[in-house]
């Protein structure tokens, strides 16, 4: 047979039986870039891959000045996230680094909650979230 390499992730968690399970299972064959040869218009490229990177590093440096400009950093996150995720095109898988206790954001605004934290957001605030873009209110440089 042939061979595979894949990358993986787990996450387990102690149940209310005492026995450890997992609650997080992702995994993937890591990118080909030899697979991108001759793209089709549906293909996506590395060098876009590597744009859609930058701007989401781009998006956050600049919700987190417009917070500490005292801007509406909500709106400026608002406009990101409409050009950074699927959200309204396609089912968003997204696992925000620091969530604990809501661990998936399936929707937009569960997903601002993260970014801007829930004191910013009129619709689904998620108590835990302090705003990552505005790294909790510390901002980022």
């Amino acid at each position: 047979g042939s061979k595979s390499k894949v990358e993986y992730t787990f996450g387990y968690k102690r149940c209310d039986d005492g026995k450890v399970r997992i609650f997080l299972h992702h995994s993937s064959v890591p990118y080909n870039p030899e697979a991108g040869a001759g793209a089709s218009p549906g293909d996506i490229t590395e060098a876009e891959v590597r744009a859609a990177q930058d701007l989401w590093r781009d998006s956050i440096k600049k919700i987190s000045a417009a917070h500490k400009a005292d801007e509406d950093f909500v709106g400026v996150a608002g406009e990101a996230a409409g050009k950074l995720y699927a959200y309204g095109h396609a089912n968003v898988l997204f696992k925000p680094t620091k969530a604990k206790e809501s661990q998936f954001r399936p929707m937009a605004a569960d997903a601002m909650s993260y970014f801007v934290g829930a004191k910013n957001v009129e619709e689904g605030a998620i108590s835990e979230d302090g705003g990552f873009a505005i790294n909790g209110g510390r901002g980022w440089s």
